[in-house]
């Protein structure tokens, strides 16, 4: 059985068929986006790329695609003083 679904990115839209066993990577894959984004339900949990969704999305949802975040930076030249 398959299921219709919406991937959601930014400003964009892809409509997907997933089958059992299909994975969150799987789903980035075939929306054509680049790899490192995340898949997410409404509620902001995050898939794992190996995760499959078949299960856990409806018939008719939609998920979000988010690019990678860059969480933190290291500065270079910075002294503490001792």
């Amino acid at each position: 059985m398959e299921k219709s679904i919406a991937i959601v990115c930014g400003d964009q839209i892809e409509d997907l068929v997933i089958r059992p066993g299909t994975t969150a990577g799987e789903v980035i894959q075939s929306a054509g986006l680049p790899k490192g984004h995340a898949l997410s339900r409404k509620d902001g949990l995050f898939f794992a790329e190996t995760e499959e969704i078949y299960g856990i999305v409806e018939d008719g949802g939609k998920l979000f695609a988010s690019p990678p975040a860059v969480v933190g930076s290291q500065e270079q030249g910075i002294r503490w003083a001792s």
